[in-house]
């Protein structure tokens, strides 16, 4: 009874690395953060194909045009959930949320954690990777660069790689300072 044990969990023990596998900024790397409530990006396939930018997908868009395609959608007027159900009814695989520019200016490219709720994965990145997989140039910040219209995109490949943390305190209990 002299020790006590305290440890930390990693919520997010994955980090996601995407390269753009098609078009004028094919292998340009990138970063994502996936939804808290939708399926996982496969640990071990990880995620890819091409991509149908459908607008903000809120309840409408473009049909997936093969069951191989990710949904890429702008942020806002509706929510994650909202967004990621549309492309899950439309057929698509994955869908993939991205910054506009009147939210998150000056900072497009910011990455958050995003409360979403669907049955396929979903995934967040920042507005000039979006941009990029649309074929389109992002100014030196994103948040200039106007959104493109609707249409298809550029593919990607997404892999999952283990990132985890932790840590192990060893307190002494009768001074509470850890060993």
């Amino acid at each position: 009874n002299s020790m006590f044990i305290g440890t930390d969990e990693d919520f997010g023990p994955f980090r996601f690395l995407g390269t753009i596998t098609s078009g004028t900024f094919q292998g340009d790397t990138f970063t994502g953060t996936e939804g808290n409530a939708t399926p996982p990006i496969d640990r071990e396939e990880g995620l890819e194909g091409p991509t149908q930018f459908i607008g903000q997908g809120c309840g409408v868009g473009t049909p997936a045009p093969s069951p191989n395609h990710i949904a890429l959608m702008e942020r806002g007027t509706c929510t994650f959930s909202i967004k990621v159900q549309t492309a899950d009814a439309l057929g698509y695989k994955a869908a993939v949320i991205f910054n506009d520019q009147a939210t998150d200016a000056p900072n497009c490219d910011a990455q958050i954690f995003m409360l979403a709720i669907g049955n396929i994965p979903s995934l967040f990145v920042g507005r000039s990777t979006a941009l990029k997989l649309l074929n389109t140039d992002p100014s030196a910040n994103s948040c200039d660069t106007p959104t493109p219209p609707p249409g298809p995109g550029e593919s990607f490949t997404m892999e999952a790689e283990f990132d985890g943390w932790g840590y192990l305190h060893l307190y002494d209990t009768n001074t509470m300072k850890a060993i």
